[in-house]
């Protein structure tokens, strides 16, 4: 029985060390709210922040960014590529 409780015990410790290292890479509140700013296809230098190494658009769980401004910042991005300021794809 002793040996069921340790298992149980390691379990929750692991899982305890995965949320803190998850919660410490993502950003406590949005970019956007803080600034008090809107994000704007021109700002192509703010918007590749947002982006990959392969050029894909960062989910929200990542970047940090409240639902609205999440929402914003891929049609921003994808306005943006559209116009050929950003690239749709990088190639390493």
């Amino acid at each position: 029985m002793k040996s069921r409780s340790k298992k149980k015990d390691f379990k929750d410790e692991a899982r305890a060390r995965r949320t803190l290292a998850a919660r410490s890479k993502v950003r406590s509140r949005c970019y956007f709210c803080e600034k008090k700013i809107e994000p704007d296809y021109r700002q192509d230098d703010m918007l590749i922040r947002f982006l990959t190494k392969r050029g894909k658009i960062r989910p929200r769980t990542r970047s940090g960014l409240c639902s609205r401004h999440q929402r914003a910042i891929a049609r921003e991005i994808k306005r943006g590529r559209n116009l050929g300021l950003l690239p749709y794809r990088i190639v390493a």
